[in-house]
């Protein structure tokens, strides 16, 4: 069984979020009023929302050496 996918670009648009990654400090999180989501990155607090594009890659680099 092949568990590969092909090489896929995603474009999207997040609704209101703030992503804390594990370099953030209580101080920098000011705005209270949407979702905020501990996630397993560097970096502090980010915020995504509508009408910010996000591009992900998904790339087999094995594939690429």
């Amino acid at each position: 069984m092949n568990n590969s996918i092909p090489d896929t670009l995603l474009l999207l648009e997040h609704p209101d979020v703030i992503t804390l990654g594990k370099q953030t400090k209580d101080k920098d999180v000011i705005e209270q009023s949407i979702p905020i989501v501990k996630i397993d990155r560097g970096g502090s607090a980010t915020y995504h929302g509508p009408g910010q594009s996000i591009f992900y890659f998904v790339i087999d680099l094995n594939k690429r050496k």
